[in-house]
């Protein structure tokens, strides 16, 4: 019995960051019957290279449709296409079609921004 508890830790201690997050995710929430009503993921993306990001962002979207999904979610801001060819910069955050709203922190104050 040792030896597999010391094989089950080398092995899991062997993946990378984004290939932790993927088993914790699929332990966590992919092995349930359905996804919980709300589902908070914090920064469990952030270490996913981008294949596998817009993989698990398919996967939840598609396990969680009936529930709310927050996403702590740090990245870099983008600018809105169409209004930078107006002239007016609107600062957004790439969706993915994955988000469909955005909330901003920052000095404390709470900011609605698109999705772009």
């Amino acid at each position: 019995m040792d030896e597999l508890e010391e094989e089950k830790e080398d092995w899991f201690n062997d993946l990378s960051g984004g290939q932790k997050s993927k088993v914790e995710l699929v332990r966590k929430v992919f092995l349930m019957d359905e996804c919980p009503h709300v589902l908070l993921i914090d920064e469990t993306m952030a270490p996913l290279d981008p294949r596998s990001k817009s993989l698990v962002m398919a996967k939840i979207k598609s396990f969680c449709a009936g529930s709310v999904v927050l996403v702590i979610y740090h990245t870099d801001v983008g600018r809105d296409k169409e209004s930078e060819e107006s002239g007016e910069v609107i600062e957004c955050v790439p969706s993915n079609d994955f988000f469909d709203g955005n909330i901003h922190v920052e000095d404390k104050m709470m900011h609605l921004r698109p999705v772009c």
